[in-house]
């Protein structure tokens, strides 16, 4: 099994990943952004896990936990950020009164 495909498309996908963090200024576009440099570590992860041929199947744990991280951090992010406008929303309400 060759690795070099699989390496030129996580290449692409950190790539393209920095590229969105450096360009966008909306908050979900460097998510995105994020998510996309993390799944090409992800898939780093899996192909030299398989091409080891590694008993513990580690590459696959560390890819398991990241997943379960960003997921987690995604969801709780957007709920984050509404209480934040509306936090700034009623502080700047209160200062015209």
């Amino acid at each position: 099994m060759s690795v070099q495909p699989f390496l030129i498309a996580a290449a692409g996908l950190f790539s393209i990943g920095i590229y969105g963090i450096l360009v966008r200024r909306n908050v979900v576009m460097v998510l995105l952004s994020i998510e996309l440099i993390l799944n090409a570590v992800n898939i780093n992860f899996v192909v030299f896990d398989a091409m080891l041929r590694d008993a513990m199947l580690q590459g696959q744990i560390f890819t398991i936990f990241i997943i379960t991280i960003v997921e987690i951090c995604l969801s709780r992010m957007p709920s984050l950020s509404y209480a934040i406008k509306t936090t700034k929303f009623i502080l700047s309400a209160l200062k015209l009164n």
